[in-house]
């Protein structure tokens, strides 16, 4: 077996643990003689079935292929195009770890449905809501990576990473220390669906 990463001769090289896509760890090997994929998510099988190519490359290649149509998919039922549906949110959850920081937003956020920016920073324990902001927008930046959201935008055209979580920022405005943001039910369903609140 030529396990995945082992620089193969067509010059195809990649990490010895695989590689990690929209949130799935595809791992590739010859295995013998078949240069095949397979796709995880966390530490199950994402799905059974094994992608086989002529080079490892295009084994990888049939296994993105069949993460992206799963998310496209669930994406024709999307709500909006930055909000996912509950079961996305669920694999991103679980394909992303969450930080102790992110985990007490959420919970908190989940639990009152509408907070202040202020109160999203107490929620994680920073000093400020632009602590907050940082890092609530960057789960926000992961979770839309992973499905391929389309976060909302401000008027210069830079992208607002929090609407992936929750509503109620005008995009013409800044933020302010008193916004109000929502948490989206579907986010809020999918922590319940998870226990996590």
């Amino acid at each position: 077996m030529t396990a995945y990463g082992s620089g193969r001769a067509d010059g195809n090289r990649y990490n010895q643990g695989g590689i990690i896509y929209r949130g799935h760890k595809i791992i590739a090997a010859t295995i013998k003689g078949v240069p095949t994929a397979a796709v995880y998510l966390g530490k199950s099988a994402a799905t059974p079935d094994r992608f086989h190519g002529e080079v490892i490359v295009v084994a990888v290649d049939l296994a993105k292929r069949w993460v992206d149509s799963k998310y496209d998919e669930a994406a024709a039922t999307r709500a909006a195009p930055h909000v996912a549906t509950v079961q996305e949110y669920v694999i991103a959850l679980q394909a992303r770890p969450l930080k102790d920081n992110e985990l007490a937003t959420l919970k908190s956020h989940a639990r009152h449905g509408t907070l202040t920016a202020t109160q999203l920073a107490d929620a994680a324990g920073y000093t400020s809501y632009e602590g907050a902001n940082v890092h609530y927008g960057g789960l926000g930046r992961a979770i839309s990576e992973i499905l391929h959201l389309k976060p909302q935008l401000r008027a210069d055209g830079s992208s607002i990473w929090t609407s992936v979580l929750a509503s109620g920022m005008d995009p013409q405005d800044d933020v302010s220390a008193e916004y109000r943001w929502t948490i989206h039910p579907q986010l809020a369903q999918a922590l319940e669906k998870l226990g996590i609140c």
